[in-house]
């Protein structure tokens, strides 16, 4: 999903897949959002979730931790 906002086959084949996904009562998580144009195609395409730098900056499972009561960090 890196190129989403730049190549039309990206956009095609990821809609595709969402089709698919969405057809089959599946949720769809995206990765590899590292622009702000590539979350609002995404978002456009009804994808659910989404995970890259642009979203949330690689952090350390400790640090996450504080946000959380649920970390499963033992």
């Amino acid at each position: 999903m890196r190129f989403i906002h730049e190549r039309e086959q990206d956009r095609t084949l990821a809609k595709s897949i969402v089709e698919i996904s969405h057809s089959l009562s599946k949720k769809v998580i995206v990765e590899g959002i590292e622009r702000r144009a590539a979350l609002h195609i995404s978002k456009e395409m009804g994808l659910e979730y989404a995970q890259g730098h642009h979203v949330c900056r690689p952090i350390l499972t400790i640090c996450l931790c504080t946000y959380g009561p649920n970390c499963g960090v033992t």
